[in-house]
């Protein structure tokens, strides 16, 4: 079995972070570039298949979707419908608009650590934590039978997902960089013996 978790295209969040004011996260659209990165890997994709057509699933939030929807397209993978997972969504870190990631934040969440640090209105890494690990349980169970699934994600949510199906500690979350966008991080293996096929980035001073 072979486990592709792709991080979605370049989003309008990611070109302006002021869309996170007046746009709620989960509605955040891919931008052009981020459209063509998506198609890009879909081509990509199409040549480690061959004629065999993978599992898809993704994020609910849109430019996740619309990340699954370019790739599965340009992969021509007709018969491939994504399943739609809103247990792989972002951390969620705010409750509402204008509630800025302020510096206080960011010195707090160095502090803590991303993984146990919760954000007043959102999320811990530890609360994604809870939810990715049943749904990548499930997937290995109900998808015994398949060679290859597609998850299309975001960047703490597949550090996160790395390091359940690796079964690593927290810290080895916390000391990889997000992969790019439309990243491709590839995980192979049987459900009891799964192992990093990909080469990791690590954040500086923090190489495990």
């Amino acid at each position: 079995m072979r486990i592709f978790l792709i991080r979605h295209g370049e989003s309008a969040g990611n070109a302006n972070h002021e869309i996170y004011n007046t746009v709620p996260d989960n509605k955040i659209e891919l931008t052009d570039l981020g459209i063509g990165q998506a198609r890009k890997v879909g081509v990509k994709l199409r040549e480690e298949f061959d004629v065999k057509v993978p599992v898809i699933y993704s994020s609910t939030h849109k430019r996740a979707m619309q990340t699954a929807e370019n790739l599965a397209e340009s992969a021509n993978f007709i018969h491939s419908k994504a399943h739609y997972e809103p247990r792989i969504i972002e951390q969620e870190w705010r409750g509402h608009l204008n509630e800025p990631f302020d510096d206080k934040h960011h010195w707090l969440r160095t502090q803590f650590g991303s993984f146990h640090y919760r954000f007043d209105t959102g999320e811990s890494g530890l609360d994604v934590y809870c939810r990715v690990k049943p749904f990548l349980r499930e997937i290995l169970l109900d998808n015994k039978h398949t060679d290859d699934i597609i998850i299309v994600s975001h960047g703490i949510t597949i550090n996160i997902m790395i390091m359940a199906l690796l079964n690593e500690l927290p810290e080895f979350a916390e000391s990889i960089k997000y992969p790019k966008n439309c990243g491709c991080i590839l995980i192979e293996g049987g459900k009891n013996s799964l192992e990093l096929k990909s080469e990791l980035v690590y954040r500086k001073n923090k190489k495990k």
